[in-house]
Parts: C-alpha cells; structure tokens; sequence
C-alpha cells in the first residue's frame, strides 16, 4: 500500500487539474450566457433604434429569454446548500462518534468537520460551505445516516468515515459545489425558458456535456476517496462495508417505498420509525433477500451521468489492491453512540418536526396507509377497462371482460401487445387482484396486516390472509369461474355494479385552519411571497418563479387573482408539510402592524429573528385580513 502514502505531487496536480476543470466549467456557462444575454439585448436595442417592424416580434422573444438565462445566472455564485434534516450531536453528546470521526481525520491529514449529524438516510456524507468558488474554506459538516449505524459493524463504520474523510482531503467537497452550482443554474434556465426554446435547447445542450464532465469527475472523487479508507483500514473490511451499504440501501428503499411512506397521503406516519427498519433488516422472511444483494451485488444501468461508479466496480478494484488486516470483531456500529435509543429517537424527533405528519402505531399506518394505495391503484385500473368497455365500468363488467376474451386487450394496454404470454397473463391477474382486494376493503371485510417478511397482507374480519391471487388465478378467460369470484363478493356485500373510489376519510390532522391569504409584491429575486393567517400562527410561502409560470394560464403574464387562486389550493396540513414555509406560532409574534390603504402593509415583529414586513397587492386578498389578526390579538399585538 504504499502507493496510498498521503497526497503526492502527482496528487496535488490531479487537484490542481479538477479545480481548473471545475471552474472552466462555470466560466464557460458564465460565457455562454453572456453572450446569449448580450445577443438578445443587442437584437432588442437594434430593432427599438431602427424602429423595426420586427420590434414587438423580437421583444416577445427577448424579453423571455433575457429573464430566464438571468433568473439562473443572477444567483449563481451565491447559492447556498441547506444542511439535510437531522440530529446536530455535540461532543458532550456522543464523545465515541467525535473522537472516531477526529482521529480518522487527524490520519487522513483534513481538518475534521465542524458539525456532524445523524440523520434518516442510508448512507454517509459530507459538505462544507465554501466561498469564491471554493478558494476559502467554510463549515464542514458530515452526515451519518442511522440506517448505516444499525446495519454496519464498528470496523465498517470507520472504513465509510475514512472514505468521507478522503473526501475533505482532496478537496472534493470544495470543488464539487463549484461544479454542480453551475448544473443546477442549467437546469434553472432550461426549466424557464422551456426545452423547446432555441436559447433553451443550447443550454440543455451545454449542460448535457457539462453533466458528463462533472459527474465522470465526482465517480473519480470516490474511488480516490476509498484509496484513503484502504490505506487506513484495509481492502477486506473495505469490500464487506461495501457490500453490506449496498444491502442497506436496498433495505431502506424497500422500507420507505413499501411501509414507512404509505401513510403520507393521509398525513400518518408511523412512529417508531427506525425500529420499523431495524424490525424489516431482520425479518426471518427477508434474509434471503438481503443475503441474495450482499452476495451479488445486482448489476444497475449504468450511465455517463452517475454520480458514483457501480458497488461491483469498487469492490474489483479494491481485491485488486489485496491487502490483508485484522479481522473484524463484528461488534455493532450503533454502539458508538451513548444511550443509542435516546439518540435515534432525537433524530426521528428532529427529521419529522416540520412534516405535520400524524406519528401512529405501525399496525394502524399500514392498514390505512395501503388501503389507500389500494383505492388509488385501484381507480387507474379502472380507467383501462371504461377505455374498453362502456366507459364506466363497473365490477360485474371488469369481470366480462377478462372473462369472455378481452383480457388480451387489457395486457396490450398495460405491458403492450409484443409482451410475452406469461408476462400478460400476469399482468391481468395483478390489476384484477387490486379490483378485488379494494372491493373486499370498501365494505370492511378485509383489511391489510403489518408483516415485516412481505408487503400487502389482506386479512379478514378473523385475521385470516386472503389469497386474493388464488380467487382471480382463474377467472382471465374462463367466464365460470368470473361468476363464481361475482358470487363471493357478493356475498361479502360488494355490490355488482361497485366501482372504486378514493375514500374521503381522512385519518391524519387537517392542519392549521386557514382564515385569510394575502398574496405580497415580488422580492428582489422575483419570489412571491403569500401569507397565511392560521390559528397556529402566521405563515409566509413563498411561490418561486418556476411554479409562478405554471400557474394558470401558464406563461409569464398573469393576473394577480390567479396567483391568489393558485395559493388558496394549499391546504393546513401542506403548510406544515412544506419546509420551506416560514411558520410563526402565536406565542413567537410580539407584535403586528396592519396598514390599511391602497398599498395595504403587514409587519410582524418576533421574538426572535428578523421581522416580516410585506405589501400586500389590493386584490390579492382573501378573507378579512385585518380581522384574522385581531381574531388572535388576546392583547399581545398592536393593530393600527
């Protein structure tokens, strides 16, 4: 390993070379929409001086074009990362983690991070915020997901710390922000202006070439990161944290995909949030599984614009470089952390504080989390059929139809008409189970069971699994057996003609109730603000330019009630849900100001940070604004 011997000259250069790289790439997008700038400026001004009949033609163009390349342009070398949701854990807090993290950076040769969080993902990462693009140093923060600590041993734990401690020594973590500034100014654009537009078809054209560069850049950055953690801790226990990340994430997909977020569109979520996750990664009926993906690392598409080189890539590379080490002791990561259930609870505290979800049991997310999955799925299948059928199908025609020959037409629709024989058969007998399993629910005769060893477990009154796929494993093409499953819904009180719809019960909170909105005048970078008056508190959304242009009739020009109407659509609970709402509760609001007139002024005083001053537009009001805030005064505010 002596190859690994800290950062050669050969090393320096290869910084050296990414940083010019890095910054060429956004001069050249500084370039490029210069001149753009420039070009349409030029054109407007030629076509104004010569009083060109072309002039209202070029400034329809112009105009558009100049205020979407400037809309990325302008923020471009200010922009700043927020810090992901989590737990900030102090020294005194967990002292094992920091003096880990520290010596591992001490080894590295970086300065250590300044702040580390724990936070719900699975896997580790690090950032800082830097300046003049990326020349002065900033706060560096690392990021450990709780998944990777309840999964990974403590040897595996230190080879993915070493792996972002590398990070910060080749400066990575300065360089990448520079890079990647410059894509998101792309993407801001070309979202702008619309991929149709000639202006916007260059920038997308420039911005695939710049994603090329950038991210071939960022899946070099981390295997020089893992030579850093090979030099510390090994190739050995290098390829097993690799292997076993892999099956973490895989995991945690599952986990978010299939249990923890099905309960969302009711605003539940369920509470004991990473116990859920510890209780799937160790269900008898899933070991397999995560055995199968530590085993054979599954292959993914790759593509020139991944941010990361593909497990199996790193891992060949890393038994190239054989290099024999102590044994792991297998002894659990989580150990790390003092008192780790006080710890994971913070976190599951903190990263759902903003959500305005409700935290229930597991039993009660699952069972009406998936029957609302199931409604909804079941409401697109539906769709297929009335395209085949009357129009407004219903139970007994669904049944016809894959009965007497028309399931063909219905695998056509659903996996297309060159699909294999096995592969639409089962593509039928999958949608005519969740027509099933929603009418068997819509009367209460089934209800699904939280099982941590496979998803979508309908039981009925008894607890009983109903085998759903055996009720419809006959009936595509045999009419009998479709009278027969007609039959036994019946009987469980599901009517002939039911056709599913979306429930309305609604089982999580409603939220804040909502008593007047007032959209505000535009701020500097072309944010329009909208205030809420709740019985929670005063809120400030803010509508930025991208959701502006979509708002009814889409395009730049639009009256102020349309924006009005666009913000009356968010409801309580989107407000809370929606971090990126400023929420001021009534116990924080030491004062306001109501200034009624032509130009009507709203300044709201707190107890801590900055006060919200907005103008509101005349129209631009919805409810009694004045009498909102008085409703709420219980003699603490000063309204005038």
């Amino acid at each position: 390993m002596a190859g690994f011997a800290g950062i050669d000259r050969g090393g320096e250069m290869r910084i050296r070379l990414r940083a010019l790289l890095a910054v060429g790439l956004l001069v050249g997008l500084v370039v490029l929409s210069s001149t753009v700038l420039v070009a349409a400026l030029g054109s407007l001004v030629w076509a104004l001086a010569t009083r060109s009949p072309l002039a209202q033609l070029i400034g329809w163009v112009v105009i558009p074009t100049v205020f979407g390349v400037g809309y990325g342009l302008l923020p471009l070398l200010r922009a700043r990362q927020d810090p992901a949701p989590g737990s900030v854990v102090g020294r005194q807090q967990q002292p094992e983690l920091w003096r880990m993290v520290e010596e591992i950076a001490d080894r590295v040769q970086t300065r250590q991070p300044d702040e580390i969080r724990l936070v719900a993902d699975a896997n580790a990462a690090v950032s800082e915020e830097t300046r003049w693009l990326g020349l002065v140093a900033g706060k560096r923060r690392l990021y450990v997901g709780v998944p990777l600590l309840q999964c990974l041993t403590v040897r595996e734990l230190e080879w993915v710390l070493a792996h972002e401690m590398g990070h910060y020594s080749e400066r990575h973590t300065a360089l990448g922000p520079v890079a990647y500034r410059g894509l998101a100014a792309i993407s801001e654009m070309v979202t702008v202006l619309g991929p149709k537009n000639l202006v916007g078809r260059l920038l997308a054209a420039y911005g695939r070439c710049y994603s090329r560069l950038t991210h071939s850049m960022s899946r070099q950055q981390e295997l020089d990161a893992d030579q850093w953690a090979a030099q510390l801790f090994g190739t050995e226990v290098g390829i097993s944290a690799l292997r076993e990340v892999e099956v973490v994430s895989t995991a945690f997909a599952c986990f978010v995909r299939d249990y923890a977020a099905v309960g969302e569109p009711l605003a539940l979520r369920p509470d004991g949030f990473f116990e859920g996750f510890d209780a799937l990664c160790r269900a008898p009926g899933r070991l397999a599984e995560w055995e199968h993906v530590r085993a054979t690392m599954p292959e993914h598409a790759s593509s020139p614009y991944d941010t990361h080189p593909p497990t199996r890539v790193r891992i060949e590379r890393l038994e190239s470089m054989a290099d024999p080490r102590e044994q792991d002791a297998a002894v659990p990561a989580l150990t790390v952390l003092t008192d780790p259930e006080a710890a994971v609870s913070r976190v599951e505290a903190d990263v759902f504080a903003q959500s305005g979800l409700l935290p229930v049991p597991w039993e009660q997310a699952i069972s009406h989390g998936w029957a609302r999955r199931t409604e909804e799925r079941a409401a697109w299948v539906m769709t297929v059929f009335d395209a085949l059928g009357s129009g407004i199908a219903d139970l007994s025609e669904v049944l016809a139809l894959v009965s007497h020959g028309r399931h063909d037409d219905v695998a056509a629709i659903l996996v297309g008409a060159d699909a294999s024989a096995e592969v639409r058969s089962t593509a039928v007998q999958e949608v005519l189970g969740v027509v099933v399993a929603a009418a068997l629910l819509s009367t209460g005769a089934a209800r699904y069971q939280l099982c941590w060893d496979r998803v979508d477990v309908l039981v009925d009154e008894s607890g009983s699994e109903i085998e759903v796929a055996a009720l419809v494993g006959g009936v595509v093409g045999d009419p009998a057996a479709a009278e027969w499953l007609l039959g036994v819904l019946v009987d469980e009180g599901v009517s002939r003609t039911w056709r599913p719809g979306i429930s309305a019960t609604f089982v999580g909170p409603a939220g804040p109730e909502v008593y007047a909105v007032a959209v505000n005048r535009p701020g500097r970078r072309g944010h329009y603000p909208v205030l809420y008056v709740t019985d929670a508190g005063i809120g400030v959304r803010k509508i930025r330019f991208p959701e502006w242009v979509s708002v009814p009739p889409i395009g730049l020009r639009k009256d102020v009630r349309h924006v009005l109407a666009h913000a009356l659509g968010v409801t309580g609970t989107q407000l809370l849900a929606d971090s990126s709402v400023q929420m001021i509760p009534w116990d924080d609001v030491v004062g306001v100001r109501y200034v009624d007139g032509v130009s009507p002024r709203v300044v709201v005083r707190r107890t801590s940070g900055r006060p919200i001053d907005v103008r509101v537009y005349p129209d631009g009001l919805a409810g009694e604004l004045f009498e909102a805030l008085a409703r709420f005064n219980q003699g603490r505010m000063a309204l005038s």
